[in-house]
């Protein structure tokens, strides 16, 4: 793991710092699975063919990771409450449901009822949360960050 000065750090209150840092090693790592992967902070994702996703930004923020195989079929449940089956279309935003979830500790089952997240931010009582969406390889990778309310 890299450690960042306090000057390379992103405060909390700055999410468009955060997400808008380059997309690459040590930052963001896709290793082939969770066996021998040791960091100290950092938010996971492991994808459906077992590979983990770990991002770890310079930042204090409170971060969420989520990753899909891009070309996985969508289950006709999800596809016909969200309107598509189009794996380019939902994977996308079910990522960035996940990343709300995880960020304001709201069950999934949850979030995906109400339908996907749009093209953000949302404002929740746990804060904004603010996400960017990358394809890395085969995957889509989703990265969040929560600001949390000032007041």
């Amino acid at each position: 793991m890299v450690k960042s000065s306090p000057s390379t750090v992103a405060a909390a209150s700055e999410p468009g710092a955060v997400l808008a840092a380059p997309l690459e090693a040590p930052a963001l790592l896709v290793l082939p699975g969770r066996a021998g992967h040791r960091c100290s902070g950092g938010a996971h994702s492991t994808v459906g063919d077992g590979r983990l996703v770990c991002w770890q930004p310079a930042t204090s923020a409170r971060v969420a990771v989520d990753a899909e195989l891009v070309h996985t079929p969508v289950p006709p449940a999800l596809g016909g409450r969200w309107g598509s089956t189009d794996p380019l279309w939902v994977w996308p935003r079910w990522c960035a449901t996940e990343c709300v979830a995880k960020l304001t500790d709201t069950p999934i089952v949850l979030l995906a009822r109400a339908g996907p997240a749009g093209e953000g931010p949302v404002d929740t009582p746990a804060g904004r949360v603010s996400w960017r969406v990358d394809r890395v390889g085969d995957l889509v990778v989703v990265l969040a960050v929560l600001s949390p309310r000032t007041s």
